[in-house]
């Protein structure tokens, strides 16, 4: 089984939340685009998508999984 690259791994999952009928934020993109250029890792962004969901007031849970973390709950404090 050949395993998918980070660029590969990535246009996948946002392939799959547009399946879904929904667009990742331009946030998001712009997480993603950093990461693929090597200026950001993985586990960053999970930092800064915490970071993201702590200031947001309508946030109440957010769930997201990554390859190499676990996957991370965000709740609104």
């Amino acid at each position: 089984m050949r395993k998918l690259t980070n660029k590969q791994a990535w246009n996948f999952a946002i392939g799959i939340v547009q399946t879904e009928g929904r667009k990742p934020s331009g946030f998001m993109m712009d997480l993603i685009g950093r990461e693929k250029r090597g200026e950001i890792t993985t586990e960053n962004i999970g930092h800064m998508l915490i970071e993201y969901g702590s200031r947001q007031p309508h946030f109440e849970c957010i769930k997201l999984s990554f390859g190499c973390l676990d996957p991370l709950i965000i709740h609104h404090k």
